[in-house]
């Protein structure tokens, strides 16, 4: 701040001794308070104060009130205040232990990650982008600054938008003064012109020491007996300046990102240069790997071809990724000139705890690309039982495609052939079967299992749920099994059908005939995922049929809208995830233009993933909400699949922050 600071505040001595006196103050203190609150909340205030009001603050502060004499009392730096709690922090790691010891005269980047812990994404552009100020004296000029600072004060905005939840990293880059000696270079993270962010303070211990008199130049005619040249005069020299990371403590499956800086020192230009890594015997077990998606191929990690004149600088970010399972680990990797080593380095890699189970390790064809050959988690597809009410005491039941054996309780009492009526009923207890040759009574589970086809489809005859807008008919057809039960709750009789998950995700009709494919799979993704979690929900089935859970409609919907049917095979047995575990997907008709959070809504503690986000042509069209507001916008997620033309699982990536789309079956 250059205008105004706390310690320049002036206090009255005689506090209490006449009306006036006290009476100006309470509004000296309320302007102090006022001025106070401005100063700490509000990063780079100073460049929205308007420079006649800090004139006027300014003389008001120095100027005897009514006579009154003042005295200077120094304050000490204020205690930062939050405005927006949704700014909220969580120190992860620093890529350089300290003290960080840095040549005098010299640079070197230091990452620093925090985790995004409130409810706010945190951007790197507008006027509300995260980078950090340098506090202990706060807003003070550092001696580190230099390139990649805002200012002397304020550090390189935070890169990428890091949704909460995720993990994002600050790069500080630290331009050494040439004073040797022991520093602490202090900072607090900012939403800029908005809020400082909750816990975002951290620092780092810093030793300069004098410039070394031993070259660290990586001469090829060290490792071998003669140096490598490319003509009898041309010999490639380098220097290898800047490692960002020696060693790391990970989690399998972890991205790490390094950064390599390197001088050509050499006499000759280099026409391009690759970075490469080492052969997989320098693994500390069979079958592990380093690779990234990003990678060029198998052991290229990055090649760029721009020429790097004799004492030119390349500052290169690359990433690799740790190994599946825990154990101690060599990354080797290296600098290559026209074919030749000039360097190599070493980071040693230890992982803490196995990579998350649906975690599939990039693998390589023919050196050339990235094959990913994901591993589902469950070994089979799920079934699901679904209730559907019934309107009286009797249900009559009809398959034109298979038998259906018929259990008692559990127990097989005969076949109900194909084409063939059963009537069953219940009456003060008691449940009665009538079907071709089988009749009995019992006061257990009526149960119908198709005899060859588990994909069978049955015809309750006597349910009607007509639903115009979806097709004509009664949508009484269903596929697998059924149970004829009277609830355990209440007295409603229901109809539960039993069938794989995917025969029910292609039952629900939930989006309408012409909407956008993308959005179908998307919205179907999520009810597959919703309803997988559902499990166990009520006393004998799972889900209900109706808008309280999904509106399932069963076999009739493949009929009516066949894109529900196709999008459920193009998304089979992915659901959603968040951190490696299946998270629920609620979903609804459409907002006022922002979602809302499950905490907002239904109460209990805040979920992560389903915190508010902007429904863009949902406020566009200035619509009403319709429905609870928490996670998917359905009418905002079709235009925005319509518009932009993205896919099911950025869709899904919008409205459920910080998710993945896992394999959990073939």
């Amino acid at each position: 701040m250059n205008f105004f600071l706390a310690e320049d505040l002036f206090y009255p001595p005689f506090i209490g001794e006449n009306h006036i006196h006290s009476t100006f103050f309470c509004l000296f203190s309320q302007l102090e308070t006022f001025l106070i609150f401005c100063y700490t909340t509000i990063p780079n205030i100073d460049r929205f104060m308007n420079k006649y009001i800090a004139v006027f603050l300014s003389l008001f502060m120095t100027t005897s009130l009514f006579g009154l004499t003042s005295v200077r009392v120094d304050a000490a730096d204020p205690k930062l205040a939050i405005r927006d709690s949704g700014y909220a922090a969580t120190f992860v790691s620093q890529s350089e232990s300290d003290p960080v010891i840095i040549e005098a005269g010299t640079m070197k980047l230091v990452k620093i990650k925090f985790k995004n812990t409130g409810t706010k994404a945190w951007v790197n552009e507008g006027k509300n982008f995260i980078s950090a100020y340098t506090m202990e004296p706060r807003e003070r000029n550092s001696v580190f600054f230099g390139t990649g600072w805002n200012s002397p004060k304020q550090i390189g905005r935070m890169a990428g938008t890091i949704k909460p939840g995720e993990v994002g990293e600050l790069g500080v880059f630290l331009h050494a003064p040439e004073k040797v000696g022991s520093y602490k270079e202090e900072f607090h993270l900012a939403a800029e012109n908005w809020s400082w962010v909750d816990d975002g303070y951290f620092y780092v211990d810093i030793k300069v020491v004098e410039v070394s008199n031993v070259s660290d130049v990586v001469d090829v005619s060290e490792n071998v007996a003669t140096p490598e040249e490319t003509s009898a005069t041309t010999t490639y020299q380098a220097k290898r300046i800047g490692l960002s990371k020696k060693s790391v403590d990970v989690v399998g499956g972890d991205l790490v990102s390094v950064v390599a800086i390197y001088q050509n020192t050499g006499e000759s230009s280099w026409n391009g240069y690759q970075l490469t890594s080492g052969s997989a015997s320098s693994l500390a077990s069979a079958g592990a790997s380093f690779a990234d998606h990003s990678w060029a191929n198998g052991n290229v990690i990055l090649a760029v071809n721009d020429a790097v004149e004799k004492n030119g600088l390349v500052r290169q970010t690359f990433s690799f990724r740790a190994p599946k399972t825990t154990g101690d680990y060599t990354f080797t990797a290296g600098l290559h000139v026209d074919g030749k080593r000039l360097d190599t380095f070493d980071i040693n890699v230890h992982v803490t705890e196995n990579a998350p189970l649906n975690y599939v390790a990039p693998t390589f064809g023919n050196s050339t690309e990235v094959v990913d050959v994901e591993t589902p988690r469950l070994s089979e597809e799920p079934r699901i039982r679904v209730g559907i009410t019934t309107d009286d005491q009797t249900l009559q039941f009809v398959s034109y495609e298979d038998d259906y054996r018929v259990l008692n309780n559990g127990v097989e009492v005969g076949i109900l052939p194909q084409t063939k009526i059963a009537i069953m009923t219940y009456l003060d207890g008691v449940y009665s079967f009538d079907g071709s040759d089988v009749i009995f009574q019992t006061t257990g589970v009526v149960r119908l299992e198709p005899v060859s086809n588990p994909h069978a489809v049955f015809t309750l005859m006597d349910v009607s749920r007509p639903m115009s807008w979806v097709g004509q008919g009664d949508f009484n057809k269903y596929r697998g099994v059924l149970e004829y039960r009277k609830g355990e709750k209440d007295a409603v009789l229901y109809a539960v059908n039993e069938l794989f998950l995917e025969d029910y995700v292609k039952g629900i009709s939930e989006t309408g005939k012409g909407n956008q494919f993308e959005f179908v799979k998307a919205n179907l993704t999520a009810a597959r995922t919703y309803a997988y979690l559902s499990k166990g929900k009520y006393s004998f089935f799972d889900v209900l049929a109706s808008t309280y859970d999904q509106l399932y409609l069963g076999y009739n919907v493949e009929v009516h809208n066949p894109q529900v049917a196709e999008a459920s095979a193009a998304t089979r047995g992915r659901m959603v995830t968040y951190e490696g575990q299946v998270v629920t997907t609620p979903y609804f008709g459409n907002s006022s233009g922002y979602t809302k959070s499950w905490k907002t809504v239904w109460g209990g503690s805040e979920k992560p993933w389903l915190v508010p986000v902007q429904a863009t042509y949902d406020l566009r069209d200035g619509k009403l909400q319709f429905g609870h507001g928490v996670g998917m916008s359905q009418r905002d997620a079709n235009i925005r699949a319509k518009e932009e033309g993205v896919d099911y699982k950025a869709l899904l990536q919008y409205y459920y922050t910080g998710v993945e789309i896992a394999l959990m079956y073939e």
